[in-house]
């Protein structure tokens, strides 16, 4: 697939391209250093803390076009969630311990649906980890955007975590062709 992410900008963390469709702004009012993560399918930023190095959080974006698994939410209705969730969550209990969680919600908005999950599990570090994944179809791309974040440092960390998968769906939406 070629590179999976792009600078857009010479200095600091600021604007990336995921897949060469999705916009990324990384904050830059964060004491943290951020890593690019790339592999098949997966393109995003892992965030941890200068000398020690600990996990702060994470945004990728995963290419859901060709998985036959991933639910194509525009093609869902209100009535059909309940049955995803309970999909999504059986699915995602089987990659982690998860210890909360929250009901997926359909959001219709003029450009289209999004499919928003929430759930907390444990890493492998014991550690309780948020996530919030985002199923949505993207200039013409199904991808599932997650954001996730140390729930210990939620203060310091919910916010730009939040921040940069907000700005993924702004700057799509933008640009009208979410």
């Amino acid at each position: 697939m070629g590179q999976l992410i792009k600078r857009l900008d010479e200095h600091g963390y600021g604007n990336w391209l995921l897949f060469g469709l999705l916009p990324v702004s990384i904050p830059s009012n964060t004491e943290w250093l951020w890593a690019e993560n790339e592999y098949e399918g997966y393109a995003g930023f892992e965030a941890v803390t200068q000398g020690e190095h600990l996990f702060m959080g994470a945004f990728g974006a995963f290419l859901a076009e060709f998985d036959p698994d991933e639910p194509d939410v525009e093609d869902l209705e209100e009535n059909d969630v309940l049955g995803v969730d309970a999909f999504l969550k059986q699915e995602i209990s089987k990659q982690m311990d998860i210890t909360h969680w929250m009901s997926s919600q359909l959001n219709i908005k003029p450009w289209g649906k999004g499919l928003a999950t929430a759930y907390i599990a444990i890493d492998e570090h014991g550690r309780q980890i948020q996530h919030v994944a985002t199923r949505a179809r993207l200039k013409g791309t199904r991808f599932v955007l997650q954001s996730s974040f140390d729930v210990e440092h939620k203060d310091r960390t919910s916010g730009p975590f939040m921040q940069i998968l907000g700005s993924v769906l702004a700057a799509c939406q933008s640009d009208g062709e979410l």
